[in-house]
Parts: C-alpha cells; structure tokens; sequence
C-alpha cells in the first residue's frame, strides 16, 4: 500500500483548510506526529481532481465548475487545482497574443491577466462551494532553481526530457501551433522565450500533480484541453493508472457550450479511437433531434459569422466565380482546399512526446507533403482538357483574425509557386475575400488535404476526396482516400462524373458527424437554457447527472454510454427527418433563406430552363395551393427555381446533385 514519507507542512495546511473530513480522520487515528508514515487508503478515497489553471478563459472554467459541483452534490469529494501567478506561460496568457518578452508593458500586461484569472477562480469556485488548493502549496522548489535547471542550447531545450517525460517537444509543439512554423527552427528570441516558458510551466504541472498523488489518493483528473502545459499531469496520471478526463465543448453551430465533451485525455487520439466502431455504429440511425442540429450547423456555418469559422460568409453569387476566374463550363471544376501544416506537425510532436502512435499521422500516402500534392494535382490538370483546378489555400495560413503572422506554410507555398504560370489553375491566397463554401458550390468535385470542410460539404452530398489520413475520416462511405498517386488520380476521374448524390452517401456524413462530434458528449442545457456560459449560472443538477457521475467514479466511457443508448429503429424516421433537411438545406443554398417548415418539391422537365414556361406551369398547378410547392429543373449543374417570391436559374452543381437526389 502506497504511503505519504513525508507531508510537507504546506500540504498540511492544505488539507486542513479544504478536507477538514481528512483532518478528523487523522484525529481519530491520534496521530500527532504529521511526519510518520500515513496510509493514503484511510486518508481518502477517490478524489476528482479538476486542474483547473486556465480559469482566465471563463467557458472553459465554468464547465469545469458545473462539472464539479454535480459531482460535489452527489457527495464524491473534488477539488480545483488553482494558479496564482505560477506559470511563466499559458494558454489564457496565449489566448490574447502576449509576448514572451520580459519588458515592463509584458510584465505589467502579464499582472492583469493573471489577476482576471485568480478573481475568476475565487468568484466562481466561492460560489459554487468548491474547494480550491493552490499550486504553490504542491511545490517544493521556486521557479527561478527550476529555470536554472533548464539547458541554454535551444536544440537541447527541444530535447528537454524530465522522468522519461519529453517536455520539450510537447512544448514544442504548442509554439509550433502559435506560430504557425512547419519546422523545429527556433531562431527567434522571441520563440525560444516562449518555448523556455511553457517548458516550465509544464514542468511546474508535473512536480505538482506528483506531489498531490503523494499525499491524497487522486481518483481521477480533468482538466479543459490537451494544452502542452497540461500535458505532463495527464501523462502522469496515466502512468499511475489514474483515468484522465479531457474536457470540451460540442464543435456544433460554432461551439455549443451547453453541449459538454468527456473523452481521453488526448482528443485527436480519442477521435482516431472512434473510428474502431464506425464499422458498427454507422448502422444505427439518428434521432429526427439530431439530424436537425447537424443541419443548423451546416446553415450557421454558412452565414454566422463563427469564430471556428475562418472562411468569409457564403454569398448567393457563387456562380459569380465562373466569370472571376475566366472558367469554362464545359470543363470540371475541381476545387482544392488545403490544411494548416502547424496544427498537426503539433499534435505529432506532443504525441511523439508521451510516446503516443497515432498510425494516421504517418507520412504514408500518395504524397510527401502538400505542395507536393498541389504541384501533381497541378500538372495533372494542365494535361486533361476536361478539368479546371482552383485552389484555396486555408484562410488562417494568412492573418486569420487572431493572429496577425502569416505562417511559414504559406511562405513555402508563394514560393514553390511563385514562377508557375497555369492555364487552368488559380490559387486563391488567404488574403481573398472569396468563401470556402461558395468555391465548394460551384466544384463538381473537392478535394482536400485533411481540412474538416471536407466533411461540412458532404453532408451536402459533395463528392470529397483526401489527400492525407491525418483526420479522422472513415474513408469509402463520404469521403474518399487511396494510397498511391495512380488511385488517387483514378479516383478523380471517376469521381468527376456528374452524378445525383445518394442519400445514403449523406446520411453516413451526418452519422460520422454525430459519432465525432457529439458522440462523447452530455447536454446540461437543462440546467441553464438561456445561459452564454461566460458567467457561472444558478446551479441546478442536471438532467443527465448520472452520465456525469459515472465518468468521473466509475471512469464509464461516455461515448460508449451514448453508443449504447442509439436505437436501431429509426431508420425510417432518420430518412424521412434527412430528406426533409435536405430539401430546407436545397433552397437555402440557392436563396440564403432558412424555411421554417418543409414545402412540396416538384422537379419540371425544363429542357430550356426557360422561366417563363416555369412561372406559368407554376401558376397553373400550385398559385391558389395551401400547401407549399416549390418546383425546380435541372440541366447539368444549373438548376431553376421557381416559387411564390423567387424565380431565377442558377449555376450550382451542389444544388443541382441535391435536387436531382429529391426528385
């Protein structure tokens, strides 16, 4: 049985002011001698452990509040890990671009931060009753003897491993992500700054949470995020066979707060674990519920304004696009979205760091790298006279909002095509106010290189095709993958025959959709249905407490609870509930317009698309009728509607699929 050596008088004190329970328990054993051995099983059973130092960042610290005081009032004990002014960086500090310099504007900008983040953790925890334990009370060793612990060669920093722990390529990783580099070159002042300090910090992280599991016996742990300073506690919990718990919010309609994820501690992995029971899972069909959230997300997605979103809104003139780009409609147009390189070279080096393998993220596949993939797309293109190629480079390459620093990607890319002159390519830069989804209106078929649009635009019933595995797709049903330059291209020709989507092609994105989006999450919306989650609501239990208290004392999957919970017998009421989408998502498309209830489709044989002859069958047939008729013909990409309020032909080969998939 593990035993405490030594409690330090710091931790004493600790557990006297937030486990008074412990304090009794040592009473009633008499030991007055806090330095003899104490067995941890007779202190306490089971603590939850919510690391909870990014409370500056008030969504992510009230789910974790909520989280806790279900857990509280169902008496299992907590306690929220709290920061004060301990770290030399983190992600709240991140959030809003501070510098890692040490001038007196940092410094003092620094001070605020760190104040917003302690009144939030002392308001919100004093509200709820929550106990707190800071993370000074847990060290033993100031920050600046750590800091004199650290390498000064910036190679040996990046190689920095403590306890078979490599922090340094963890912390790599998150400066490689706020950056935006695509290589270890650390030559900057101001990111080797910044690398130094998240090593600490996650260093900080990792003697503290060793030093908490020596004194009380840590049930479990949560934390929101897998940041790289968070990292360590998450890897040590793990070698202690302590179950981790990794906190978000649902990725649907922006971020939907009321929506609370539980999954494993590393979130790329958990979704690439998620594809193990696609085979199984993508039998079983939505709830009429759930296929209409999925389907607002594709409309707000569209116009909101969302910050996830980094492409503009979609406009009503995509057809537009044609005339830009001196396109020739005879021609298939293939579009090309391209991917953030940072983002996954930073997620492969944490997980490298905790000696992770993630298989996807190999660099198997038909292509070295994207400009690799970009210039044989290219060049195949320019050798076919039936296609025409436009490639979107993802917006946040460029100066996306957030962060005003263009990437190194996007440098490498203007550079490897600097000197390319195509007849029928075009690359559209991040500076282009052009939308990703209005590109995707007009493509007869996209392809990307792991961007989630791929996913958005075949709930569509796009045809999508990828170039590389490292999201998590299950490829064949709605999305495509080959493994060799011939297939790929293969693919392409085959795929880039016009065709009517099927509606079993979109039913699987959106079952895909609920399984790696919602399929692990919990709705609380009960609990505050009005509530923005940018303050701490009146707390009342929520409906599904008990998936919560399962997760956290009985370390249940939550995704498997909710696996578990689909019904096979609702496949006619799911396709009824789809088409019904589908036919809203249709006119939305071609007007901007959400309906609030269905309408009757009505497909005209238009050879013309003559809108006249339309305006007047309709007139005739459907003028003086109550229930809504909107009638439509197609002809290739094109597609012609007409209604009480509207009456235009369009070019939109992804209306055009839609609406040939109702007739």
């Amino acid at each position: 049985m593990a035993t405490v050596k030594r409690i330090g008088q710091r931790g004493l004190n600790a557990l006297r002011k937030y486990f008074p329970s412990i304090m009794n328990m040592l009473e009633n054993y008499q030991i007055s001698n806090f330095k003899a051995g104490i067995k941890l099983d007779e202190l306490v059973t089971g603590v939850t452990v919510f690391w909870a130092t990014d409370a500056g960042l008030a969504p992510h610290f009230v789910s974790q509040c909520i989280l806790a005081k279900t857990l509280k009032e169902n008496h299992f004990p907590v306690i929220l890990i709290r920061c004060k002014q301990n770290y030399s960086r983190c992600i709240v500090m991140e959030s809003v671009s501070l510098s890692s310099n040490k001038d007196k504007k940092t410094l003092t900008q620094k001070q605020l931060i760190c104040n917003q983040c302690q009144k939030n953790m002392q308001h919100m925890a004093t509200q709820y009753q929550l106990p707190m334990l800071d993370l000074e009370d847990l060290l033993e060793v100031s920050m600046t003897d750590l800091e004199k612990c650290l390498p000064q060669d910036i190679d040996a920093l990046v190689n920095f491993s403590y306890e078979g722990l490599h922090i340094g390529k963890i912390c790599a990783g998150e400066v490689i992500r706020t950056r935006k580099k695509n290589a270890l070159d650390f030559v900057n002042p101001e990111e080797c700054a910044a690398l130094r300090q998240y090593i600490l910090s996650a260093l900080t992280n990792y003697l503290a949470f060793k030093k908490l599991s020596s004194i009380v016996k840590v049930g479990h742990v949560a934390f929101y995020g897998d940041y790289a300073p968070i990292i360590p506690v998450a890897y040590l919990a793990h070698q202690n066979k302590i179950p981790v718990t990794n906190i978000a919010n649902a990725s649907i309609g922006n971020v939907k707060r009321s929506q609370v994820v539980l999954m494993s501690a590393y979130s790329a992995h958990d979704y690439f674990l998620r594809l193990k029971h696609w085979e199984e899972m993508k039998q079983y069909p939505l709830t009429p519920g759930q296929v209409i959230d999925i389907s607002k997300d594709l409309f707000e997605r569209f116009y909101s304004n969302l910050f996830t979103v980094f492409s503009p809104n979609k406009t009503q003139f995509a057809q537009d696009l044609l005339a830009q780009f001196k396109l020739n409609p005879s021609r298939k147009t293939i579009v090309a979205f391209t991917s953030s390189l940072d983002e996954v070279f930073a997620v492969r080096l944490q997980y490298e760091g905790v000696g992770l393998n993630v298989e996807a993220f190999s660099d198997t596949g038909p292509f070295k790298n994207q400009i690799d993939w970009l210039k044989h797309l290219s060049e195949y293109v320019e050798h076919h006279d039936e296609y025409q190629l436009l490639i979107r480079i993802h917006p946040r390459e460029g100066f996306d909002g957030y962060q005003v620093i263009e990437s190194e990607h996007l440098m490498a890319l203007r550079q490897a095509f600097a000197d390319k002159q195509y007849q029928h390519v075009h690359i559209i830069w991040p500076c282009d106010k052009i939308s990703s989804y209005d590109l995707a209106e007009i493509a007869d078929l996209v392809v990307v290189a792991w961007t989630s649009l791929g996913l958005e635009v075949a709930r569509l019933g796009v045809p999508v095709l990828a170039a590389f595995r490292y999201t998590a797709y299950p490829f064949g049903e709605f999305i495509h993958w080959q493994a060799t330059k011939d297939a790929y291209f293969n693919e392409i020709e085959k795929l880039t025959q016009y065709q009517a989507t099927s509606l079993s092609t979109i039913l699987y994105a959106y079952r895909w959709f609920y399984i790696q989006r919602l399929g692990a999450s919990v709705d609380i919306q009960d609990m505050a249905p009005y509530h923005d989650f940018n303050t701490l609501p009146e707390f009342k239990m929520p409906a599904h407490a008990d998936k919560i208290v399962e997760v956290f004392t009985q370390n249940k999957s939550l995704f498997e609870t909710n696996m578990s919970m689909q019904k096979s017998n609702l496949a006619e009421q799911e396709e009824h509930m789809l088409k019904a989408q589908m036919r809203k998502s249709l006119f939305f498309i071609l007007t901007g317009c959400v309906l609030e209830s269905d309408y009757q489709f009505v497909l005209f044989n238009n050879e013309e698309m003559d809108i006249s002859l339309a305006k007047q069958y309709y007139e005739a047939q459907f003028a003086t009728n109550h229930t809504p008729h909107i009638l439509f013909s197609i002809k290739a990409g094109n597609i012609l509607l007409v209604d009480k309020a509207h009456s235009f032909v369009k070019y939109s080969p992804m209306a055009a699929r839609l609406a040939q998939m109702l007739a």
